[in-house]
């Protein structure tokens, strides 16, 4: 038959696909790769109702199937051993090795305690008691077979005890097999009716031994019998030939080694020595000596036979020394003649062999005319090219192998004999020191574990040891190796990569061994090579067919064998079944043939992560077994994806074939789904909700606008002037004028601390206002002057100034001088108008008495005089007109005096203070340089041509001083952030001058300083009190900060280095709303009342408007952090109670849409708000920016206008002077104030406040009637008030114990909020006021969360699931009992959504979306609070390093939440198992431990190098190019839990965030203490920083898969490359990243 013919040799072509660096993450593109496939959930449907095999193909999921079947069972195992019903689930294994990897793989993705147990243990000791406790122990046992065999027979275990009985690789239950054994202790009991375990065997093979194919249904009927099973195998072979093996098969033919005359030579020394022994029969046993002998022999002629000279002369040296290492233990005293006779004979033969091949490898200069095997030929010529070895390689038929695609090969070569594997390996090795073709391989060796006889080569050479076997099968699942040389070891059960090549180096004998070694090719693409004997191969031929039809007889076997005809069936049933027509014969019809199509496309549609098969799971079953062959019976029922609202399973109607049974099925789903509302009324899937409460025209006009809402797009918006500062020109009428002085107090040395207080001067200057100021809104602030820093403060004189019209006169000139001439704040623009200005108040000297009480304050007329002096009747300025020669005058004339010099040209006329008068030193005094001059006489008459009349006049001390730009700008340091040694820079800058060569300047010292800093002390008072009028108008419309009608409640803060951290400590101011009163309380311990009433005061809310731009002593970056994670959280928990029937997928989206830049930027905007006016964007700038009081703009109405889209061409001019009157605000940096505020509001206020403010903003959290609120929510939840609810009006938040409720209440009668269980710690500790009482605020803003009812049916499932999630695990269940009660909620949380078993509850999916939310929002409250020295960018690095997917799956791992997920998806078992192995790696590393934290590596030990466990592999390097280090990602999965329990938790306490923060602040406060002190950095930051050359590139190398390569010089200045794989081109940058700095530290 054609079906059984051999296929002819041909030549290879390229095919191999690169492998997977997770053999078990990625066996396709398509999601079936990740997702339970729906034969394995047919396979365990089967297994729950009977005893059953389960016969898959390797990488068929058999495992996976037999870890779901545990978790289904596990109700009587989670019982004490010592209760009646408590049972124990057995998992028998064949092989020592296997014990540890199952037992892992259990333990890693169940909650049960699970014990292994081999015979090195020494359990044949352990008595009854031992194992008792071992059974109370651990609930799941992973044993050998035999060890199983003894408990049942010594009664230690009965098999009523065991719930389940696992035989894995149950094919070898055969002869005398001791699962045979097991088996018949089994039957006894059986038959006799009593209670015995269930049974599951695992076989990729049913048969293992040489079967006649007409013989296979026996042999698997006697498997049957013999394990009391019935086979099982997938209905759908082509699905499970999708994910099972099925590689290319090709045979290749060699010569035999006979036909190599070196090599025939050879065998003739062996020959006739081996033929000798084999002749030989001793009557007595043969010894260990003639074993050893005998053994040697055989292998060295097998050796020779298959592998060649080479090998066969390094073995028979390694022969030769352990047969004298024996001669010499015996030292002479042999135990018979026969024995020396032996030991003399093998040492003669190998000593003769050695000395011939050594002959033969020496004629030869290369190695590739070494006389070898035609078979190791085709082997080389595989693995390498068609060219890979001349000489003697390049055989005529060469062109039958074929080539592998180098650098991707991963395989494995199968020998039969230890010894051929260990020698191939060192051939293979030796190779490729010689052969560049074979460089990309590195091979190693596995072998058995079990030692031979004593003295043999096996025990030293050819065995392993578990751990070497272990560490070896570990570099070769890391790919650290590419090619493995094995005997029989890993055909089956041991894990290992999915490999593209398989080759049979010695032919299968049986078609166990064929089968399974075929079932190692599991890539995609692969290659599975039979090396064939030219002259055996008429008999291997035969076995080949043999196996072939087995093959095809077994994948058959268990189907059924008669296959209607469904063409004919399906037309007969189009006529018999009613298509569905909704809308009559006019509208859609769906039909019996295209409903399955239907309801394909819309699971299509449904959301999905990588994980879950958005399939329909169908169930069919035959319900006539009893009928005839040809005329069967099929009934389907339909169960859709758990996002589907159709939860129960839909049945069709009983049909011929398992295919239109399902079809008929799929009918009634599409009727279901459409009646539902899930299809519309052409039968499509309905589009999932957008938000389309956001897309107003507003919002959509702005989209169509280039860069909208980023920081590449800006606008000009008017600059705002406070209402009380116009209109306020000081009269003359009685009523009298309002003063407000300016006290300045001085600390010296802004540097160092601590600081020198100097106490504020007797002179300052104070405006005088027609109309009382809200001067109590105006904090104290600090402006900086070189070394010194200036607090200012705003006090209000106790009464009114009467002014005559003569004074207000003089005051106005003073007031114009003071700009003009000694400011030199002017413009062309500037038209002093006084009373007509915008803003009209009058700047004014005063004189202060700092010692009375209440404070004295006069109008200094000097000081006005002194002013107007520096403007001349003339109108020049006193520059030139010189009015006051300062000689000759006392010396007392020069306290607190300025001086201008007169000998420079006028131009470049400097102004100078004072310092001292120097008696000492005169004009004929020596000058300092004595190369320039030899007295100060000379240098001046030198250099400026002066003339003196005195040459005894003493010399000044003077400094000079400036009114450069840069001198007005006081409110930030700008020595301070320079660091800069101010004494050095003050006394280099210091000079002496002579009196004749000055002129007194008519001001005092102390004036013109206080006037220097006039400029910004009037900015900060302006900035203050025009957002006061935003405080003031948001209090007003919100009633944040307002108690009652007239009294007003603000934080207290200041500008100088604090801000309030929300924790109540600080004082609350409270005043009438015409600022005349003022009280302050603390409120360290406070009413709640009072704090939720709160308000910012308008330091902080001048932080909040000041952008990190303005180059300001504060910015608003660090409210900003703080403001956007609430933001996120409001919304996220909104949308949550909100839309209750929405998707994560459609929250996500609504989200985004409410927090985006643009959103908050179009809101900021509008009209009735103003956000944009009162922004601080700009660095001030006096002269370019800043209007003085009583001063106007000329020509302000030919002023343009703000930018509607930022693209108006406008002149220089008009771009000069537009800065007057606008201010440019980004549209990014729009947003940023947004949640800036929403932080200061947040942070005053609480969480009361900050959702009020967003409201007022226009943020879409619209709260609905807060009375209608709280009373439903009380209505649902009586007993919550009684669960330790807080009040929102007496409840203090230092003492959160709940108290005991009145009655205990089962979990199905509580609300997911009708308790709050609150973990007190011992010391209560105080939590920051935006934390506190968020259950009753939540629950005055916000729809009450969802609540569904149960069953009694639905309860009990609930149970069941919970039972296979966690409750075998004591640490979970204490975890959960302690901070869940609600346990639906708890089994929503933990539920998959692949888990489709769960028919009860959702996925977690909504939770996760919510406890994103509160994670992140607690963590940024903690790091904000905690570290209040943190920069906004340590800030941000800090909570990247704790938020992230990293992070959250460790957490998950240490908190064991992935033993409890409830899943059905291989691929996650496989994924979590691979990053959980990991993380142990790291914990057994020893002197390292590495904290993984979304890129960022940690190291919490001394040890220089380190490497991430999830992130990196070890790369091998070399000096010019790196080999791929990779970057692997934890599933996301383990993060996403974590969050769905926080969200769970949330929910469970009343939205108590204090509690969810109480359970998880210690995990995440153990993460910040790792990071020793350091704030976290991304390695792409730390590798440029240390490396600003470095350059990354990408490149794309196959499908999801991203190399980056970094190019960097190391520290010896060499250039050196290393590249990285990931899915992402972030992900391959970190991991290089990382490679490079782990290199460049060595």
């Amino acid at each position: 038959m054609a079906t059984n013919s051999l296929p002819v040799p041909k030549p290879r072509k390229k095919m191999f696909s690169t492998p997977s660096p997770d053999p078990e993450r990625k066996s396709s593109a398509d999601s079936d790769g990740y997702g339970a496939r729906s034969y394995q959930l047919e396979l365990l449907d089967a297994a729950i109702e009977e005893n059953t095999i389960v016969n898959l193909g390797t990488g068929a999921g058999k495992t996976f199937i037999a870890v779901m079947l545990i978790k289904e069972l596990c109700s009587t195992i989670l019982l004490p051993f010592s209760d009646e019903d408590a049972k124990r689930t057995v998992f028998l294994v064949t092989t020592v090795p296997l014990v540890n990897q199952q037992a892992s793989y259990i333990q890693t993705h169940t909650s049960f305690n699970v014990g292994h147990y081999v015979g090195e243990m020494g359990v044949d000791s352990w008595t009854r008691s031992r194992w008792r406790t071992e059974f109370e122990s651990y609930q799941v046992l992973v044993m050998t077979m035999t060890i199983f065999k003894n408990l049942i027979q010594s009664s230690i275990l009965p098999l009523k005890k065991v719930n389940l009985l696992i035989f894995d690789e149950c094919h070898h239950a055969v002869k005398n097999h001791d699962y045979v054994q097991i088996m018949k202790l089994f039957k006894p009991h059986l038959e006799a009716g009593d209670e015995v375990p269930q049974v599951l065997g695992l076989t990729a093979s049913l048969i293992p031994s040489k079967c006649r194919p007409g013989d296979i249904k026996s042999k698997i009927l006697q498997l049957e019998k013999i394990l009391c099973c019935r086979s099982q195998t997938a209905n759908n072979l082509m699905e499970v030939a999708r994910h099972a093996t099925d590689p290319e098969e090709e045979v290749v033919l060699y010569d035999p080694s006979d036909s190599d005359r070196d090599i025939a030579e050879l065998k003739k020394i062996l020959g006739d020595c081996v033929a000798f022994l084999d002749c030989f029969k001793r009557k007595e046993k043969e010894t260990d000596i003639y074993s050893l002998v005998k053994l040697y022999l055989d292998d060295l002629l097998h050796l020779l036979d298959n592998l060649g000279v080479w090998c066969a002369d390094h073995f028979a040296k390694e022969g030769l020394r352990a047969i004298e290492e024996e001669i010499s233990e015996c030292n002479g005293h042999f135990a018979n003649k026969w024995e020396e006779c032996l030991l003399y004979l093998g040492r003669t033969r190998l000593k003769i062999f050695i000395k011939e091949s050594e002959k033969k490898l020496k004629q030869a200069q290369r190695f590739e005319k070494y006389p070898t095997t035609s078979k190791i030929k085709k082997l080389a010529l595989f693995l390498g090219d068609s060219a890979v070895i001349s000489g003697d390689f390049n055989a005529s038929n060469s062109s039958s192998t074929s080539s592998i695609d180098v650098g991707k090969l991963l395989g494995i070569v199968f020998v039969e004999r230890r010894t051929t594997a260990a020698m191939l390996t060192k051939l293979i090795n030796h190779l490729k020191e010689t052969q560049s073709d074979l460089k990309h391989i590195h091979c190693d060796y596995v072998v058995g574990h079990n030692a031979g006889k004593k003295g043999t080569y096996l025990r030293r050479e050819a065995t392993m040891s578990v751990k070497k076997q272990e560490a070896v099968l570990n570099r070769f699942r890391k790919e650290q190796i590419n090619l493995l040389v094995s005997t029989s070891v890993v055909e089956e059960g041991v894990d290992v990569p999915r490999c593209n090549t398989v080759v049979r180096f010695d032919f299968p004998q049986n078609f166990r061994a064929y089968i399974q070694s075929k079932g190692r090719a599991r890539a995609k693409v692969s290659k599975y090579l039979l090396l064939i004997n030219h002259e055996d191969r008429g008999k291997q031929y035969a076995d080949l067919r043999d196996y072939r039809v087995l093959e095809r007889e077994l994948k058959s076997i268990c189907h059924d064998r008669h296959v209607p005809d469904e063409d004919g069936i399906l037309k007969r049933m189009l006529q018999v079944v009613d298509p569905y027509m909704p809308f009559g014969k006019d509208g859609p019809v769906a039909t019996i043939a295209s409903s399955l199509s239907l309801v394909h496309k819309y699971c299509q549609k449904l959301p999905k992560d990588r994980y879950t098969v958005l399939t329909p799971f169908f169930r069919t079953r035959r319900i006539n077994p009893g009928a005839k062959e040809e005329e069967p019976l099929f009934h389907c029922e339909i169960t859709l994806p758990m996002s589907c609202p159709l939860r129960d399973p839909i049945e069709g109607y009983p049909m011929p074939t398992r295919r239109i049974a399902e079809k008929s099925a799929a009918l009634e789903v599409v009727k279901r789904l459409h009646q539902a509302g899930e299809l519309d009324d052409l039968l499509r899937s309905i589009a999932r909700e957008i938000d389309s409460d956001l897309e107003d025209e507003e919002k959509v006009a702005a989209k169509s606008v280039t860069h909208a809402g980023t920081e590449r797009r800006n606008d000009y918006y008017p600059n705002r002037v406070a209402t009380s500062l116009s209109g306020c020109f000081p009269q003359t009428s009685p009523a009298g004028n309002h003063l407000y002085i300016f006290l300045v107090n001085q600390l010296v040395d802004v540097i160092t601390t601590p600081y020198q207080y100097l106490g504020p001067p007797a002179n300052t200057f104070g405006i005088l206002s027609r109309k009382p100021l809200p001067h109590l809104m105006v904090p104290k602030f600090s402006l900086y002057e070189e070394d010194k820093q200036l607090n200012i403060e705003v006090h209000k004189y106790h009464s009114t100034i009467d002014l005559s019209p003569e004074e207000l006169a003089k005051l106005k000139l003073c007031h114009e001088v003071l700009f003009t001439e000694l400011l030199k704040i002017t413009h062309s623009c500037f038209h002093l108008t006084f009373n007509e200005s915008e803003k009209d108040y009058l700047v004014v000297p005063l004189s202060v008495l700092l010692d009375e009480n209440p404070l004295e304050a006069f109008l200094n007329m000097e000081v006005a005089d002194s002013i107007i002096e520096l403007k001349t009747p003339s109108g020049t300025s006193f520059a030139v007109t010189d009015p006051k020669k300062a000689w000759p005058l006392p010396p007392e004339s020069f306290h607190n005096a300025l001086v201008m010099d007169v000998h420079r040209p006028l131009e470049i006329r400097k102004l100078y203070e004072v310092v001292k008068v120097d008696k000492a030193t005169t004009l004929q005094s020596p000058f300092p340089d004595s190369s320039a001059a030899a007295t100060y006489l000379e240098y001046f008459q030198k250099k400026y041509n002066c003339q003196f009349t005195d040459l005894n006049q003493p010399a000044l001390d003077c400094k000079p001083l400036g009114l450069r730009e840069n001198r007005l700008k006081l409110l930030k340091s700008r020595y301070k952030s320079r660091g800069e040694d101010v004494t050095i820079r003050r006394q280099s800058s210091e000079v002496k001058l002579f009196p004749e060569l000055c002129t007194l300047y008519p001001v005092p010292t102390t004036i013109w300083k206080i006037a220097r800093c006039l400029p910004s002390i009037l900015w900060r008072l302006e900035c203050t009190l025009s957002i006061d009028n935003f405080r003031s108008q948001v209090a007003l419309e919100t009633g944040i900060g307002r108690q009652g009608d007239s009294v007003e409640i603000s934080t207290e803060t200041y500008l100088h280095g604090y801000e309030d951290h929300g924790f109540g400590e600080l004082l609350t101011q409270k005043f009438t709303t015409d600022g005349e009163q003022v009280t302050r309380q603390p409120i360290s311990t406070p009413d709640i009342s009072v704090l939720t009433q709160r308000g910012p005061d308008n330091a902080l809310l001048l932080q909040a408007f000041t952008p990190k731009g303005a180059n300001d002593s504060i910015d608003l970056e660090r409210l900003e952090t703080l403001g956007d994670s609430f933001l996120k959280l409001a919304t996220t928990v909104f949308l949550f109670h909100d839309r209750t029937g929405a998707h994560e997928g459609n929250l996500s989206s609504a989200r985004s849409r409410r927090v985006e830049n643009l959103n908050l930027y179009l809101l900021a905007k509008k009209d009735t708000k103003k956000i944009t006016e009162h922004i601080l964007s700009t660095s001030f700038e006096p002269r370019q920016m800043w209007i003085p009081p009583c001063f106007s703009f000329v020509n302000v109405e030919e002023m343009p206008g703000p930018s509607i889209d930022g693209e108006v061409v406008e002149s220089q001019e008009n771009l000069r002077t537009r800065h007057y009157l606008h201010h440019k605000v980004t549209d990014k940096g729009v947003a940023d104030c947004v949640e800036s505020l929403i932080g200061a509001y947040l942070v005053s206020g609480g969480i009361d406040a900050a959702l009020k403010f967003m409201k007022w903003v226009g943020i879409k959290i619209q709260p609905v009637n807060a009375g209608t609120l709280v009373s439903g929510w009380q209505s649902q939840s009586s007993s919550s008030r009684d669960s330790g609810e807080i009040s929102s009006a007496s409840s203090s938040n230092d003492s959160l114990t709940p108290p005991a409720p009145k009655k205990q209440q089962e979990w199905w009668e509580a609300s997911p909020i009708s308790h709050q269980r609150v973990l007190q710690p011992r010391q209560p500790e105080k939590l920051p006021l935006y934390v506190r009482c968020s259950s009753s605020i939540f629950r005055k803003h916000f729809p009450h969360p969802p609540r569904a009812t149960f069953t009694d049916h639905q309860k009990c499932d609930i149970e069941k699931h919970l039972e296979k999630s966690y409750r075998g695990n004591k640490k979970l269940k204490d975890f959960f009992d302690s901070c869940i009660k609600d346990k639906p909620l708890l089994l929503q949380a933990l539920t998959h959504a692949s888990y489709i078993k769960n028919r009860v509850t959702g996925c977690y999916q909504r939770l996760e979306f919510l406890g994103d939310a509160v994670l992140d929002y607690l963590i940024t409250c903690h790091i904000y609070s905690s570290f209040s020295e943190y920069t906004p960018g340590e800030i941000s690095a800090m909570r990247t390093a704790l938020v992230n997917n990293n992070t959250f799956a460790e957490l998950s791992v240490e908190l064991e939440l992935h033993r409890a997920v409830l899943h059905l998806s291989p691929s996650l078992f496989s994924q979590i198992n691979t990053f959980v192995g990991m993380l142990s790696e790291v914990d057994m590393a020893e002197g390292e431990r590495v904290v993984l934290t979304s890129g960022h590596l940690q190291e919490a030990s001394s040890q220089p190098e380190c490497a991430s466990s999830a992130q990196m592999e070890t790369v091998e390097q070399t000096d010019t190019q790196e080999e791929d280090a990779e970057e692997l990602d934890p599933p996301k999965v383990l993060g996403d839990v974590l969050e769905s329990v926080a969200g769970a938790i949330y929910l469970d306490s009343g939205c108590c965030l204090e509690t969810v923060w109480r359970v998880f602040k210690p995990y995440f406060e153990k993460r910040i203490r790792s990071f020793n002190g350091k704030v976290p950095v991304m390695p792409v930051q730390e590798l440029l920083e240390r490396e600003p050359t470095a350059r990354t590139e990408k490149t794309r190398v196959g499908r999801g898969v991203v190399r980056c390569t970094v190019s960097f010089v190391d520290k010896s200045g060499v250039s050196r490359t290393i590249s990285a794989k990931g899915k992402t081109f972030k992900g391959a940058r970190t991991a290089a990243a990382k490679a490079a700095l782990k290199e460049m530290d060595k």
